[in-house]
């Protein structure tokens, strides 16, 4: 299934408020146009593993890991992190 991509005027109280971005299959919701352009490739990896493992799989799974080892720590934080933004005004 495509991702449904959104930009929100308001970042609603559930949604995780440290958070500039967030994946709830089928939808990558930002909080800005800059944190799209940022984010975007690390939000699509967690679309990829969500289709991988199945949408209940993945996200008890998700929680387990998160609850138990932290967001850094979280197995599906630290693949997706391979596609982190690299600053791109930097000159290689």
């Amino acid at each position: 299934m495509k991702p449904i991509i959104k930009t929100l005027k308001h970042w609603p109280r559930p949604l995780p408020q440290n958070r500039s971005a967030v994946t709830i299959y089928p939808f990558i919701l930002f909080r800005t146009p800059e944190a799209r352009r940022k984010w975007l490739d690390h939000e699509m990896v967690h679309i990829a593993q969500v289709e991988e493992k199945g949408w209940f799989r993945f996200y008890s799974s998700y929680i387990w890991h998160h609850l138990r080892y932290g967001y850094k720590g979280n197995k599906y934080e630290e693949e997706a992190s391979h596609k982190d933004p690299v600053d791109k005004n930097r000159s290689e």
